[in-house]
Formats: structure tokens, sequence, C-alpha cells
């Protein structure tokens, strides 16, 4: 699946990136926790925090909600917007793939 990369200044020059993406555990999470009807609400300020949060998960597996807190507060105001929609992209993206996989090698039934 795609992903996208931010990477955020550091001290020192450094800067600390930040990859995210979704996969099908994320994405029931998500669902379990409200945000994809959050989304199609439309977004509030815990919700995109939550949707960086999950879109951290695979790749950051210790990542905090706080530290997710922080990541969106470091883009800048001008950007935020965008970035925000690409995750949402994303997210929709994911979604799509994980849907439309094929059913090779799936079990076949039928009602007799």
């Amino acid at each position: 699946m795609a992903n996208i990369v931010l990477k955020v200044p550091q001290a020192e020059g450094n800067e600390k990136e930040y990859k995210f993406e979704f996969t099908r555990r994320t994405i029931i999470r998500m669902e379990e926790d409200g945000i994809i009807k959050a989304f199609q609400k439309g977004a509030k300020q815990d919700s995109i925090d939550k949707l960086v949060y999950y879109a951290c998960l695979k790749n950051h597996p210790k990542i905090t909600l706080e530290e997710a807190q922080e990541i969106v507060d470091s883009v800048a105001m001008k950007d935020l917007g965008d970035f925000i929609q690409a995750l949402i992209g994303l997210l929709e993206k994911s979604i799509n793939a994980l849907e439309n996989a094929g059913n090779e090698g799936n079990a076949h039934w039928e009602v007799n």
C-alpha cells in the first residue's frame, strides 16, 4: 500500500521522519473507535489527531496520541489542510484496496 512521509525538524538541525500508512488492522481499529464515521460527518481536531495516530501505528507502534498531536502541531497552518486531505486520500485508497482485493484462493460456497 502507499504511504506518506513527513520530516519534522528537531534540535541541532536534525529531522525526525514519520511514515504514515494504513493497514487492515489500523482501519479496523479506526472503525471501532468511530474515526471513519467522524470524518464522514466532518472532522474535528481530536479526529485529526487520531487520524495521524492511526496512520503512524504500523511504522511507529509506540506512538502516543500526544505525540500525534505534536505532529499535527508541527505542520504549518497553511499546509495542514493539504496534509490532512493527503492522509484522508491515503485512507480511502487503503480501504478501496482492501475492499477490492481479489477473491483468488478464497473458499467458494453456494446454497443448494
